[in-house]
C-alpha cells in the first residue's frame, strides 16, 4: 500500500508555525537575508547556530523560536 504523505518544504513549515503569515513571511525574509539565499533548505535550518541568530539584527525571539519549531517539526519527517 502506498503512503499519501505529502512532502512539507520548509517555508511550508513556516506557515503552519507562525501565529500569522505575516509573522511567517517576515521570518522566512530576515532568514534569507541573513543566510544570503533564496531557497531555506533543511539542512540549513538543522545547522543553524541558535547564538549566532540571537545576536543577529533583524531576527527576534519570536523568530528564533519558530525557527525551533520547524527544526523540531524537520527531525520528525526525517
Amino acid at each position: 500500500m502506498k503512503s499519501d504523505k505529502k512532502e512539507m518544504t520548509v517555508e511550508e513549515l513556516f506557515f503552519k508555525n507562525a501565529e500569522s503569515k505575516g509573522s511567517a513571511t517576515s521570518a522566512i525574509h530576515a532568514l534569507k537575508r541573513k543566510f544570503g539565499c533564496d531557497e531555506l533548505t533543511a539542512d540549513l535550518i538543522l545547522h543553524t547556530d541558535l547564538c549566532d541568530l540571537c545576536n543577529t539584527k533583524g531576527i527576534g525571539r519570536k523568530t528564533v523560536m519558530l525557527i525551533v519549531m520547524v527544526a523540531c517539526d524537520l527531525t520528525k519527517l526525517r
